[in-house]
């Protein structure tokens, strides 16, 4: 079986340019669109391109799920054009878009990327901004699920002892 590392794309790989750990990255979207030509305004968390490529040298399969607010098809094609203009596309072996209102939804679509790709559970792994919406979702569709810490989104308080965090997606150490 092979394994990956899944990825959240807004406030975990990228985020709105000049904006900094803790600021919201979800700033792009108004309701239930995204602002025309939103990806423009947006740059990689310094070292994301190179750890992705190290991923893939060491034969991990790297994905990009993403809870959009922008329905069907028309997320999954913002979420395309995000990673086309940061330049990560040779990068990312396949990208994925849930209901953005739904937070079982990303669940669900990393359940369906595990039996599609024929992942290994055990050796794959989630990691994202939102407690709710990633670190739940991995931790429910049954892989090592990881938090990165941040002062924007909703968290229990405390957190549990258990949650594995990171303070940066480069961070990640993955076995």
């Amino acid at each position: 079986m092979n394994r990956a590392v899944i990825f959240d794309g807004d406030g975990t790989l990228w985020r709105p340019i000049g904006q900094d750990k803790n600021s919201r990255p979800d700033n792009i979207y108004r309701g239930d669109r995204v602002e025309k030509d939103s990806h423009t305004d947006l740059a990689l968390v310094d070292g994301v391109s190179e750890m992705l490529a190290g991923l893939h040298s060491r034969g991990y399969k790297v994905f990009v799920v993403s809870a959009h607010p922008v329905p069907g098809n028309e997320g999954l094609k913002e979420l395309e054009s995000k990673i086309i203009t940061l330049g990560i596309s040779g990068l990312i072996d396949s990208f994925f878009c849930s209901d953005g209102g739904n937070r079982d939804g990303k669940t669900e679509v990393i359940r369906s990327v595990i039996d599609e790709f024929e992942l290994d559970p055990s050796r794959t792994y989630m990691i994202g901004d939102s407690y709710y919406y990633d670190y739940e979702a991995g931790v429910n569709a049954g892989v090592n699920s990881y938090f990165i810490k941040n002062d924007y989104c909703k968290q229990p308080s405390p957190l549990p002892d258990n949650v594995r965090l990171v303070d940066d997606v480069t961070d990640l150490v993955v076995g």
